[in-house]
């Protein structure tokens, strides 16, 4: 078998973000961050782009010949970055994953299985096919095929399956984004957070999608698949820089917002007995029946319960409270939890963070800390400390 050791810049451009990649995985995997769901499958995105990097630098640089055996061990994971992406988005509101979300995952895992078909080939066979992608100026060997490796055409039609399922999660994840400002209509510095977020992952979606559809129509075969490797190396190189930028200045990162700007209600025309009587129905509906503790509540769906507008809610929190509805969700979730630490010894934090609202302990300490200055734990502690000094 032929081989020739190519090693210019773009090689060394891939390699270094192959390296970052190991370092971003290797913090996102950390016991701390992989408590939040959307660090988890963040943490599963980064795996699945180290996995379809190394192989784009296997085959550029020509180091995949002394490897030959597992050539194309990457193909199936391209239907993992858009169902990955979605479930971030999903869990960094709702913070949940269902048995139903299993599904997102089939399509890799039939196209996986499905490759097996090529993966006991001969090593004569997957060489003539490296040839045939990445080096046409080569000669081929004999070889011979086992049986049809591809008898559905799929590997065939994989671009064209790529882009039909980034077309689905698109629309998937626009769906979100929809229902989630319909639900939170008020305008607060985390909803504008999370928008951001979202926004972020949808343009480099939508731009690695174009740049793969550029790069096959301009590119004969798999020519052009370094500019893809590079671009996903830049990925992983900004990944790195807002990681390290965020852990080292915590000033980054606000989970729970504090500040929440009072606006102003001009033209409403609500009257200051209606406010009070909105008031008195959220007060009757957190304090008397707990209503926080519902780990999927919104502005939208507290209003409806009260038989409310939204906006005449929102406004009535931030003109008679002086605060946002996630500040009160907070609020009303840290003292009920404050309560079951000095009432139940024997509940876990984790439990705890269940029965008071929160999908993860993470948030729930984060959200703690904020407005006691302590962890739960730290809180714990001292409160049995007190006691036992009262003894």
């Amino acid at each position: 078998m032929q081989f020739e050791l190519r090693l210019d810049i773009f090689a060394l451009f891939i390699l270094l973000g192959l390296s970052q990649g190991v370092f971003l995985i290797y913090f996102y995997l950390l016991k701390k961050k992989r408590q939040e769901l959307h660090n988890l499958f963040f943490a599963f995105l980064l795996i699945t782009f180290f996995i379809i990097l190394s192989e784009i630098f296997l085959n550029y640089t020509g180091l995949i010949v002394k490897v030959i055996r597992i050539e194309n061990y990457s193909e199936a994971f391209v239907f993992l970055p858009m169902p990955l992406l979605y479930l971030i988005l999903k869990a960094r509101t709702s913070g949940r994953y269902s048995w139903a979300d299993h599904v997102h995952f089939f399509p890799f895992i039939f196209y996986f299985l499905y490759c097996f078909l090529y993966f006991i080939q001969p090593d004569e066979f997957k060489y003539n096919s490296y040839v045939y992608c990445y080096q046409p100026d080569w000669s081929y060997i004999d070889a011979a095929l086992r049986f049809n490796d591809d008898p559905l055409t799929l590997r065939k039609s994989l671009s064209s399956l790529y882009v039909s399922q980034f077309l689905v999660y698109l629309y998937l994840m626009f769906f979100l984004i929809w229902d989630y400002r319909k639900n939170n209509p008020e305008k607060s510095t985390q909803n504008a957070s999370i928008l951001r977020y979202w926004s972020w992952h949808l343009i480099h979606s939508i731009f690695i999608t174009v740049l793969v559809i550029y790069v096959k129509l301009t590119y004969e075969r798999d020519l052009g698949d370094f500019i893809i490797g590079t671009y996903i190396a830049l990925i992983l190189y900004v990944s790195g820089f807002v990681t390290l930028a965020r852990n080292f200045n915590p000033k980054h990162t606000p989970e729970v917002i504090k500040e929440s700007p009072k606006p102003k209600y001009e033209k409403s025309s609500l009257s200051e007995e209606k406010k009070n009587e909105i008031l008195a129905k959220l007060v009757q509906l957190f304090e008397g029946e707990k209503y926080f503790t519902n780990n999927i509540i919104s502005l939208t769906d507290t209003a409806k319960t009260i038989g409310e507008a939204s906006h005449h809610v929102s406004q009535v929190i931030n003109e008679k409270l002086g605060k946002s509805f996630f500040d009160i969700l907070s609020e009303y979730r840290t003292e009920e939890a404050k309560r079951k630490i000095a009432e139940n010894s024997n509940l876990t934090i984790e439990e705890i963070a269940e029965q008071v609202g929160y999908n993860s302990k993470a948030a729930f300490n984060k959200a703690f800390k904020s407005y006691t200055g302590k962890t739960p734990s730290e809180y714990r502690r001292n409160l049995n400390f007190s006691d036992g000094g009262q003894l």
